[in-house]
C-alpha cells in the first residue's frame, strides 16, 4: 500500500471487516465493509452513493489490526466499486467517538 510512487504521507491500514454507516442525524444504520483505515480517513465499500461534503456516521468494526471505533467523516471521493453494483467511499475523519 505504502509503495515507492506512493506520494501519501499517512499509512493506510488494510482492513477488511463490517462498517456501519448512516447520514448524520439519521436513525438507520446500514452496513458496508471496510478496506482501509489511516488516522485521517477511511475507505469503505457501499450499498448507496453520496455525494462529496456528506457527512455520515461510521462505526468500523474490530479486527485483528484494529480495535472498533466510531467516527463523523466527511464523503470526499465516490467511485463505482469493481462489482458494479456498490460504491467505494472515501472519508476524511473530522470527529473521532
Amino acid at each position: 500500500m505504502f509503495g515507492k510512487n506512493d506520494q501519501r504521507t499517512i499509512r493506510r491500514i488494510p482492513v477488511e471487516c463490517q462498517v456501519d454507516y448512516k447520514v448524520v442525524n439519521t436513525a438507520e444504520f446500514k452496513h458496508g465493509t471496510a478496506k482501509n483505515i489511516s488516522s485521517k480517513g477511511v475507505l469503505f465499500e457501499a450499498d448507496d452513493q453520496y455525494e462529496v461534503g456528506t457527512m455520515l456516521e461510521i462505526k468500523v468494526g474490530a479486527t485483528a489490526t484494529i480495535t472498533a471505533h466510531g467516527a463523523i467523516i466527511e464523503v470526499v471521493r465516490v467511485n463505482p466499486a469493481e462489482s458494479g453494483k456498490k460504491f467505494e467511499i472515501a472519508g476524511l475523519i473530522k470527529v473521532i467517538k
